[in-house]
């Protein structure tokens, strides 16, 4: 017997779908405000009762989408520290999201095969924490062509374990997103068996495909406890343009972004004394539409999110606070560190490969230290010796291939220093004296290359980890002091913030740019304690903390 595409669509369903399960039928439109139809966007729905249980859809065409939900017990994961989940949306037509957790990812990949066994993509995975915890394939093979529609299977492996699950892929959504779901008769089982209603949030989030492209949609406290029809509207983004997100009577002066979680922005404002303005810790869980207050008072360099559990969260508002939860609780995680009314903690990092191992700088009139912790902030250890970090740590990186190498910027002579086993010994760098190198950034891939955004002298580049450097300032004003850099981890396209005497600036520089040139936005004040600058998981948007939160959205 022939099977037309309806029949193909309710034998994928009954393949997939086990007939005990029980099944609600969530279906409806996206559009935007203008009413157009929205194609290939993701629509998500995430039980708040079990965050490990996600149904979604693309949309068709004419922005359809039909998603079916039902009581599928979430699976656990092999240990805490390493699991695959199952990909979203699953099937799909033009891209997938594969989430994993692996508490070492220097060794990790994640490859896709065919239904042969023929290796068709490949994954490295990095500790570079703005790809953390989810790759996206966009049903391409390693040279850039599209597969065939069909089963395919993706592997986690590292050193010690591997995994395996299957997904489904195939060019026509109407038939794989959405009209599949359409054709198979779902109301029988709402009716015959009852149904317990669970609470979800709602996601509505942009593809590569998505067309218009939209601004994402996080929404809580959506109790589904029947058959639904549901209509939604979205804003249209604003591709290649600024927005202001909020925060507009505020100085922002660190900005965390969620690693897996888009719609969770972190914010720390500055303490104005002169114009009586309190610094704050603020939140944001749709976006940066709305924004929740977390703490009053300060003045924040800066706000870390762990990588491995990202409800852990570290802040500096003079000392370090850490909150468990996600922001709701702090509790000061300072001890071991000499802080007084005018030396501070100004620079942060953690150990990629061990969110245990933190690092943090201090610095003030009468210089600082440097100090270690390996228990997640409980204790810390001074790691200066001699006179070698006394005048002040205010920046530090860690390489993200060999986390025993840490790079460390001080303050009154200015000079990069290097470690080479895990901040016992030290060295100074080729950079020289009073460079005051403000930011340190190692390429993700190529831990030999090594950005530093200096004071008043611009910024400098080192191809062989720091024995020399080279001036880095083509395009740039003469005497500008660059105070913050950010990498796309895909195409590499730097982007820094630089100010001078007459005002600052943001600019981008690609790998195959000769100079430096701006990105439009003039707002930026001078000096270092005026501003923070991050890029998104996936690079989708570039956020610019000034006098406001601003967003760039790139597509």
């Amino acid at each position: 017997m022939r099977l037309n595409n309806k029949h193909h669509a309710e034998l994928l369903i009954m393949l997939l779908l086990p007939s005990f399960l029980l099944a609600l039928d969530v279906r409806g439109t996206v559009k935007t405000v203008a009413g157009i139809p929205v194609h290939s966007a993701l629509v998500v729905f995430v039980s708040e009762r079990d965050s490990t249980l996600r149904f979604s859809s693309l949309t068709d065409s004419l922005g359809q989408y039909r998603i079916v939900i039902t009581n599928i017990p979430a699976v656990q994961s092999p240990t805490p520290q390493f699991a695959l989940h199952q990909n979203y949306p699953n099937p799909f037509a033009e891209s997938t999201m594969i989430g994993y957790s692996t508490e070492n990812r220097d060794d990790a990949v994640v490859t896709i095969y065919d239904i042969l066994g023929r290796e068709i993509r490949r994954f490295q995975l990095t500790a570079n924490s703005q790809t953390a915890n989810r790759v996206l394939w966009d049903g391409r093979d390693k040279m850039g062509q599209k597969v065939a529609s069909g089963v395919y299977f993706y592997r986690l492996t590292s050193s010690e374990k591997a995994e395996t699950k299957k997904m489904l892929y195939g060019r026509h959504s109407e038939m794989l997103a959405s009209s599949a779901m359409s054709h198979v008769r779902f109301q029988s089982f709402a009716n015959s068996v009852r149904i317990f209603p669970d609470t979800y949030t709602l996601l509505i989030e942009n593809t590569d495909s998505t067309r218009p492209k939209i601004e994402p949609v996080k929404q809580k406290n959506l109790t589904i406890a029947r058959d639904t029809l549901l209509d939604l509207t979205v804003q249209e983004a604003f591709v290649g343009k600024w927005e202001l997100l909020g925060l507009q009577n505020e100085t922002v002066t660190a900005i965390a972004l969620h690693p897996n979680d888009t719609a969770i922005i972190y914010a720390g404002t500055m303490f104005d004394f002169s114009a009586g303005v309190l610094g704050q810790l603020f939140k944001s869980e749709d976006f940066g539409k709305t924004w929740d207050t977390l703490l009053i008072g300060g003045s924040y360099r800066d706000i870390v999110i762990d990588p491995v559990n990202p409800e852990t969260v570290y802040a500096l508002p003079h000392q370090i606070i850490k909150s468990t939860n996600g922001g709701r609780t702090w509790q000061d995680a300072s001890i071991g560190i000499r802080l007084d009314w005018e030396t501070r903690v100004g620079s942060f990092a953690i150990d990629p490969k061990n969110p245990n191992v933190l690092y943090a700088g201090t610095g003030g009139f009468f210089g600082g230290s440097l100090y270690k912790s390996t228990d997640g902030g409980q204790s810390w250890r001074d790691l200066a010796s001699g006179d070698t970090l006394s005048d002040g740590v205010i920046s530090l990186a860690v390489d993200p291939i060999n986390s025993n190498i840490i790079y460390a910027g001080t303050a009154w002579r200015g000079q990069v220093l290097k470690s080479t086993d895990a901040g016992n010994s030290w060295n100074v760098t080729g950079l020289g004296d009073n460079r005051i190198p403000h930011n340190l950034l190692i390429h993700p891939r190529n831990s030999q290359l090594i950005f530093a955004a200096t004071g008043f002298r611009g910024v400098w580049k080192s191809s062989n980890g720091g024995e020399t450097w080279n001036s880095f300032n083509e395009g740039l004003p003469d005497t500008v002091s660059g105070i913050k850099l950010a990498m796309n981890s895909e195409s590499f396209e730097l982007y820094l913030i630089a100010t001078a005497r007459e005002g600052g600036w943001l600019y981008r520089r690609d790998n195959f740019d000769t100079q430096w040139t701006k990105m439009g936005i003039n707002e930026i004040r001078t000096s270092y304690y005026y501003s923070d600058l991050e890029l998104s998981p996936l690079n989708r948007f570039l956020y610019l903390g000034i006098r406001g939160l601003y967003r760039f959205r790139f597509h």
